[in-house]
């Protein structure tokens, strides 16, 4: 009895490996990758078959694999890379040596590890949208346009007299959710205005006895959006008596001219650009550039003074100039362009202002 309990024992043992390799077989299998599917197959060419033609190729399958086209004529195999979930794309572009006709065979292949899924179609059926088609793919996230980044105006309430005490106001238009600043010339620390309303910034600044605020250079705004930044200058503009008061997002230099007065230590501004700075103004036709002058009631604006200079050309000559304004017309080539005025007052005082537009490519 015991001899019979010992044998069974000892089969019993042998079969016990057999027994785990059956139980784990199932389990491995279970565990394998599904192999992976391609669905469709697509291309256009913009020439042809003919040496030099764009090959554009589109494969639709299993997503998150290896992805290639290989066609009968060509050396190497086209690589694709995965644009979406599941959507494949490559190009590739025939050459002199290449032997590919609408009857050349085209293989699309997908690989994941080992296993390997190949559809095979003729060049013809690609190009004519003949292979097996697909489910349509979900589209492709829209690409979000970003608006250009400019100010739109910048704006300063006059003040009588630049002396400590006296409040200086400040309003710039722009891109809403923008962090906007003004660097004031003779201030230490720059002035950052608050958005009151979407796209409309305000500010004010109490000259301190420290400042030394020189009303010969012009304040710059800054306006920052992400890691986009555009800047506008403005020169000083100055009260007069009949001086309208308008909000400081409204204001604008005196329009008219008043008698000269003694004492003028003011320098005349130059406003209302055409282009606005930062504009972009269509390519083929003439550009209009033009600005308005301004003296606050000072002396007068000398009109044998102005210099107008567009890309660093001097066109004074070329431009229409008076005591009020200048207007020049001319063709420009496509890019960013500078407007330089510098000009002077009957009394001498002399000022400098610069903006920027672009010609559409």
């Amino acid at each position: 009895m015991k001899k019979y309990l010992r044998n069974y024992v000892t089969s019993a043992l042998f079969l016990l490996p057999a027994a785990m390799v059956l139980v784990a077989a199932p389990a491995s299998v279970m565990a394998q990758p599904a192999s992976p599917e391609v669905q469709s197959l697509d291309a256009n060419a913009d020439a042809g078959l003919q040496p030099g033609s764009m090959l554009r190729f589109r494969l639709i399958g299993t997503p998150r694999v290896q992805a290639a086209v290989r066609i009968e004529g060509l050396r190497a195999a086209v690589p694709l890379r995965e644009m979406a979930p599941g959507v494949y794309v490559g190009r590739y572009t025939l050459k002199r040596t290449d032997r590919v006709s609408p009857n050349s065979n085209v293989r699309a292949t997908l690989k994941r590890g080992n296993r390997i899924s190949v559809e095979t179609f003729t060049m013809a059926e690609v190009l004519n949208g003949q292979s097996p088609v697909a489910v349509t793919p979900p589209p492709a996230p829209p690409v979000a346009v970003v608006p250009a980044l400019r100010i739109e105006r910048f704006g300063m309430m006059p003040v009588e007299r630049v002396e400590p005490g006296a409040e200086l106001q400040f309003a710039v238009e722009g891109m809403p959710g923008s962090t906007v600043s003004v660097d004031m010339p003779g201030v230490e620390r720059d002035l950052h205005l608050r958005e009151t309303r979407p796209g409309h910034y305000e500010g004010s600044y109490t000259i301190r006895r420290a400042d030394n605020i020189n009303p010969n250079r012009p304040f710059v705004a800054t306006l920052r959006n992400g890691d986009r930044v555009v800047t506008s200058s403005l020169a000083m503009p100055a009260a007069h008596p009949g001086a309208d008061n308008r909000p400081a997002g409204e204001m604008r230099p005196p329009m008219g001219e008043a008698r000269p007065t003694a004492g003028d230590n003011r320098p005349p501004s130059v406003y209302d650009f055409s282009p606005r700075d930062g504009d972009v103004v269509p390519a083929g036709a003439p550009v209009r550039i033009a600005a308005r002058f301004g003296d606050h009631g000072g002396s007068g604006i000398d009109p044998d003074s102005v210099q107008i200079s567009v890309s660093g050309r001097n066109v004074t000559r070329e431009a229409q100039v008076n005591r009020e304004s200048f207007n020049f017309v001319g063709a420009l080539p496509p890019g960013r362009h500078t407007v330089d005025v510098t000009m002077r007052d009957m009394a001498g005082n002399m000022v400098r202002q610069g903006w920027s537009f672009d010609v559409a490519r």
